[in-house]
């Protein structure tokens, strides 16, 4: 019971964080056939690489020794590393994470740690942050929904979100 009034308060505390949301960062406008991308300050049409569902469970709080991870892109390269290591998806409530070829090798998740994330521009930098420290203490487990995209610096950009 006190954690979901924890989940519920994060909930509503990035809802108000997100009302005050910031321009001046780069962050993901719309999704379609491309991502529209806020880049300082300009609207650009990134490329859309690959987009996935991903569940992100309590065994991808953990690397594969055992280790806690303490950090955001580390949780979602290993949510990847579960899924094609342990061939078994993770189901939260409906959802069912997807299993892609796109990450199949060590090499490719690298990818996930070494990549810019991104998040919507109706979230605050400040509520991102926050959405991120959350997932990091386990708090936000569930249904992510996962995309790469072309940064328009030539890199590889990752937009991540909350689904539900």
């Amino acid at each position: 019971m006190l954690k979901n009034c924890k989940t519920v308060m994060l909930a509503i505390t990035f809802s108000i964080l997100g009302m005050a949301s910031a321009s001046a960062y780069d962050c993901v406008e719309d999704i379609d056939q491309h991502v529209t991308f806020r880049h300082n300050g300009d609207f650009v049409l990134a490329e859309r690489i690959i987009d996935y569902v991903a569940v992100i469970a309590k065994r991808d709080l953990f690397n594969s020794s055992g280790q806690r991870l303490s950090n955001y892109k580390a949780i979602i390269r290993q949510d990847r590393a579960n899924i094609h290591n342990l061939q078994t998806a993770d189901i939260f409530g409906t959802s069912i994470e997807q299993i892609e070829e796109f990450f199949e090798t060590a090499d490719k998740r690298q990818i996930l740690s070494s990549a810019e994330y991104f998040f919507s521009c109706h979230m605050s930098q400040k509520s991102a942050k926050a959405f991120q420290d959350a997932t990091v203490s386990g708090e936000f487990l569930g249904t992510f929904w996962v995309i790469l995209f072309r940064h328009p610096n030539g890199g590889i950009g990752i937009f991540t979100e909350l689904v539900g």
